[in-house]
C-alpha cells in the first residue's frame, strides 16, 4: 500500500510507455496551489480566526485561549486542530456578509502565476492522454498554465450545472472544478461541503471509470469528494488509485482507509514543483522556459529564478531536466551562485559537482571547487591537483591558484616549496601576504610584519591579517590600539567593531564593552562574525540576541572549515545547557574533526571562553568533554584526549567518513 517516490516514477514510467490507453486524472487540492503563492486552508483559517479575535473578545485572551466551540459556536472545534474545521470557520467569518468572502478568495488568488510544476502539466494535458484535471481549488492556475506555456484551451467545468458537459473521451483538456469556479460562488461553506451535487457525482462516476485518479496536494478535509470516493467500489476506479502526500507529513487515517479500500498507493512527495518536475521527466517533458519568453520577459524571469530554487542534491534527476534552463538563465554563472549561496556545506559540494560534471573545462568552476575543499578541509588532494592545473590561468582567477599552493606548502612545512611557487607570481597585496606566511614560519617576526604592512598599505583588505599576527605575537596593547584606531575610522563597518568586541571580551574580559560592540555586529552578513556574536551571546545568558543572531545564520553558508566547527560547537553546548539533544551535534563535531584540518592561526580560542563561562550551567559529566573539544577544535593534536570520554566514544571507535549533512545550518 506504501511505495516509495522511486518505485511510483518506475511504475508511472511503464504506464506512460507501455500503457498508452490507460490515462491519470490530475486531482488537485490546495497543496498544490501552495508554490505559486495561494495560502494553505490551514493558513486561511488562522487569518480568519485572527479576524474574529480582534472583533469579538473583549477580556484580552489571546486567540488560543478565545477560538472554543463556546465562542465560535463550531461544534467540535478545538483550537489545535482549527484547520479541519475550515468549512465551518469560513462559514462563521463570513455569514452576515458573504459577498465579503467571495471578495476575499479573490483578493488572496489574485496576481497568482502558475508556479513551475503546472509547466509540466499544462503540456502533460496537452500533449499525453492524462487530460482531465479535477480540483478541489477555486483558483485558475491550471488554466492560466495552458494558457501561458501551450497554445491549448481547455474546457473548464466551474459550476455543477455545466457537469453533464463532461465527457470521458475528450479532445482537449478538461477541469473539473468541484467546488465551482471562484467567480461562480464558490463553495466554502459547511453546508456546501457536506454532500457532492449529484451532477458532479455522476461525472466523477464516470471518469473514473476511464481514468485512474493521482491526488496531489489534497488533504481530504471536505466531505463531498471523499464521501464519494467512499461509496465507490474498487472495481468503480479504474487501474490502481494513487495518493501522493507531503513527505514531510503523514495523510489522515480516513485517506489511509480510502486508499486501503481502493487497493490503492501512498506516496510519500516532495512539494507540488518538484513532483511535477520529476513526473515531466517520465514523461518526456521539459521546462518550457524559451515559450515563456516569447510571451513575456518578466514571467520567463520569474519562472527561471523558480526553477533554479530547486533542490538539485536531494533530486538529482532534475537536474538533466533543468539543463537546458540553467544553461539559458547563465549556465556557468547559475551554477557558480547556486553553489556559493547554498547554505548546507554537503549539499554545496554536490552542486560543485554537478556543476564541473556539466561544465568539465570551466575554469572559475574548477578554482571555486577547490578553493571550497581547502577552505573545508575536505579533499585537499584534489584540490592540490586542481590547483596546480590553474596555475597556468594564474592572472585570471581571483584567487590565484599559485598563491593558494604556496599557502597549503606552508601548512605542510614545506617552505622551500612554497617560496619557489611565488616566485613567478607578480607583486600584489596578496603574494606580500603570502611571503609573510612563510617569514612567520621561519620565524622571522620583523619581516613578516614589514610584509603585512605593506600588503595592508596597497590594499586594506588585509587589515585583520596584522590583528591576527599581533595576536598569534601576544602583543596585546598595541593589537587594542591597533583595532580601537581601525574601528573609530571605520565605525559602520561590522568588521572592525566584531574584531575589536573579540578582543575585548577574550582578552579584557570586558563584557560591558564586548556586549556594545557585539550588538553593532548583528548588522553583518559575514556567517563568522555572526556566528561568534551568537556564541557571545549564548555565554553571557543573553537567549533572544543569541536565538535571533542564530537565525540568521541558517540561511548563509559557512565559508570556512572553522566557522562551521564554530557553529556546530555553539549548538552542542546549547543543547546541552536547555537539557535537549545533544547527540546529533556530538555527531556533527565527530565527522568534522575527522578532516584533515591545521591548527587555528589564532590564539584566542572563543571556543574555550564560551565552555569556561558556561561551566557553572553545564551538567558536570559535560565540563571536561567540552573543554577538551574546544581546545580540538582548534588544535587536531588535542583531539587523541577525545577518547577518554564516553559521548566521543558513543559515536563510533573511529572517524567516520565525511559525508551526509554536517551543518545543521
Amino acid at each position: 500500500m506504501r511505495w516509495t517516490l522511486s518505485g511510483f516514477l518506475e511504475h508511472f514510467r511503464f504506464v506512460h510507455k507501455n500503457m498508452r490507453d490507460h490515462a491519470y486524472a490530475w486531482v488537485l487540492g490546495a497543496g498544490a496551489s501552495k508554490p505559486s503563492g495561494i495560502l494553505l486552508g490551514g493558513e486561511l483559517v488562522q487569518r480568519w480566526l485572527g479576524e474574529l479575535h480582534r472583533r469579538h473578545s473583549a477580556d484580552g485572551r489571546p486567540l488560543a485561549e478565545w477560538a472554543t466551540e463556546a465562542n465560535l459556536g463550531i461544534p467540535g472545534f478545538k483550537y489545535e486542530d482549527a484547520g479541519s474545521h475550515y468549512s465551518r470557520v469560513y462559514e462563521r467569518r463570513f455569514a452576515d456578509n458573504p459577498d465579503e468572502g467571495f471578495a476575499c478568495l479573490e483578493a488572496l488568488m489574485s496576481g497568482k502565476d502558475p508556479s513551475p510544476g503546472y509547466s509540466i502539466l499544462a503540456q502533460a494535458l496537452e500533449k499525453t492522454p492524462n487530460k482531465v484535471v479535477i480540483s478541489t481549488n477555486f483558483d485558475n492556475l491550471v488554466a492560466d498554465a495552458l494558457s501561458i506555456y501551450t497554445a491549448t484551451f481547455p474546457l473548464v467545468i466551474g459550476h455543477e450545472s455545466l457537469a453533464n458537459f463532461v465527457k470521458v473521451i475528450s479532445r482537449r483538456p478538461v477541469i473539473c472544478k468541484i467546488h465551482r469556479d471562484l467567480l461562480l460562488a464558490p463553495k466554502n461553506d459547511h453546508r456546501s461541503l457536506r454532500r457532492l451535487h449529484e451532477s458532479w457525482a455522476a461525472a466523477l462516476r464516470a471518469l473514473f471509470s476511464h481514468y485512474t485518479p493521482l491526488f496531489i496536494g489534497y488533504g481530504g478535509n471536505d466531505d463531498s469528494l471523499m464521501d464519494l470516493l467512499e461509496s465507490l467500489d474498487p472495481e468503480d476506479i479504474k487501474g490502481q488509485l494513487v495518493w501522493c502526500y507531503y513527505e514531510r507529513a503523514e495523510p489522515s487515517k480516513r485517506i489511509v482507509d480510502l486508499v486501503r479500500q481502493h487497493r490503492g498507493a501512498l506516496v510519500p512527495v516532495p512539494d507540488f514543483d518538484l513532483l511535477m518536475v520529476l513526473l515531466g521527466a517520465e514523461m518526456g517533458l521539459e521546462p518550457i522556459d524559451h515559450a515563456i519568453e516569447e510571451r513575456a520577459r518578466k514571467r520567463a524571469n520569474r519562472y527561471r529564478e523558480q526553477l533554479i530554487a530547486l533542490d538539485t542534491t536531494a533530486y538529482p534527476a532534475v537536474r538533466s531536466v533543468l539543463r537546458g534552463a540553467f544553461e539559458r538563465a547563465g549556465g556557468t554563472l547559475v551554477w557558480q551562485e547556486k553553489a556559493s549561496n547554498e547554505p548546507s556545506t554537503d549539499r554545496r559540494e554536490q552542486l560543485y559537482q554537478q556543476a564541473i560534471e556539466q561544465y568539465p573545462d570551466d575554469l572559475n568552476l574548477q578554482s571555486g571547487q577547490a578553493m571550497f575543499h581547502v577552505l573545508h578541509c575536505r579533499d585537499l588532494v584534489k584540490a592540490r591537483a586542481l590547483l596546480t592545473r590553474l596555475q597556468l590561468s594564474d592572472a585570471a582567477l581571483e584567487f590565484g591558484p599559485s598563491l593558494v599552493l604556496s599557502r597549503m606548502a606552508v601548512d605542510a612545512g614545506r617552505l622551500d616549496e612554497a617560496e619557489e611557487i611565488q616566485r613567478a607570481v607578480p607583486e600584489s597585496a596578496h603574494k606580500q601576504i603570502s611571503l609573510a606566511c612563510v617569514r612567520e614560519a621561519e620565524n622571522n617576526l620583523v619581516e613578516s610584519e614589514r610584509l603585512i604592512r605593506l600588503a595592508i598599505e596597497q590594499d586594506t583588505y588585509w587589515r585583520d591579517w596584522l590583528s591576527r599576527f599581533l595576536e598569534r605575537s601576544n602583543r596585546m596593547d598595541e593589537l587594542e590600539q591597533f583595532l580601537r584606531t581601525w574601528h573609530s575610522v571605520e565605525p559602520t563597518s561590522s568588521e572592525p567593531s566584531f574584531e575589536l568586541a573579540r578582543f575585548l571580551w577574550l582578552v579584557r574580559d570586558d563584557v560591558e564593552g564586548a556586549t556594545q560592540l557585539f550588538r553593532e555586529v548583528l548588522a553583518s552578513t559575514d556567517y563568522f562574525e555572526l556566528i561568534c556574536t551568537a556564541c557571545f551571546f549564548l555565554a553571557s545568558g543573553d537567549s533572544e540576541r543569541f536565538s535571533s543572531t542564530l537565525r540568521m545564520t541558517e540561511s548563509k553558508p559557512a565559508l570556512t572549515w572553522h566557522a562551521e566547527s564554530i557553529a556546530i560547537f555553539v549548538r552542542l553546548v546549547h543543547a546541552i545547557l536547555a537539557v535537549g539533544n545533544a547527540q546529533p551535534f556530538i555527531e556533527l563535531i565527530h565527522r568534522q574533526l575527522a578532516c584533515e584540518y591545521n591548527k587555528a592561526k589564532v590564539s584566542l580560542n572563543i571556543l574555550e571562553k564560551l565552555t569556561v563561562v558556561v561551566t557553572p550551567r553545564l551538567p558536570s559529566n559535560h565540563r571536561k568533554f567540552l573543554a577538551s573539544l574546544a581546545q580540538a577544535v582548534y588544535d587536531p593534536a588535542r583531539r587523541s584526549a577525545l577518547g577518554n570520554y564516553p559521548q566521543w566514544r558513543a559515536v563510533g571507535s573511529g572517524p567516520p567518513p565525511v559525508s551526509g549533512n554536517r551543518s545543521p545550518t
